[in-house]
């Protein structure tokens, strides 16, 4: 015999969602990889920690995409950014949301990694 709950727990009826958009885009996920290949031949050319870009590992850069996705965030601010790697795990995410991605940051000098790859 059954409980109330588990009577009550079953759902009436299926709703199917179609497929979500893919998150990342070819282009995005070339980005990536170029970033990640250049972070690592700077580690092994032993480049010093305030020579190198500051980015995100791979990790934080799918959790920042994650969290965004299952907040379902109607505006997306990221506050600095050195070479664009988590800006754009933002980006992928505000894309299949349909929001905007802001970045805040200190006026850039002209060779500034991000402003050479967002032309910002």
């Amino acid at each position: 015999m059954t409980d109330a709950w588990e009577r009550t727990a079953k759902p009436q009826s299926w709703v199917r969602f179609p497929p979500s958009p893919p998150t990342r885009t070819p282009g995005a996920q070339a980005v990536l990889d170029r970033l990640e290949r250049e972070d690592a031949t700077e580690r092994e050319q032993g480049v010093a920690r305030a020579q190198r870009l500051r980015q995100v590992t791979p990790e934080v850069g799918r959790y920042l995409h994650t969290l965004v996705l299952a907040k379902r965030s109607r505006s997306i601010v990221e506050v600095a950014t050195s070479g664009g790697y988590s800006t754009v795990w933002l980006a992928t995410a505000a894309r299949c949301l349909g929001v905007k991605l802001g970045v805040k940051r200190r006026p850039a000098p002209p060779l500034c990694p991000a402003r050479r790859r967002f032309q910002i």
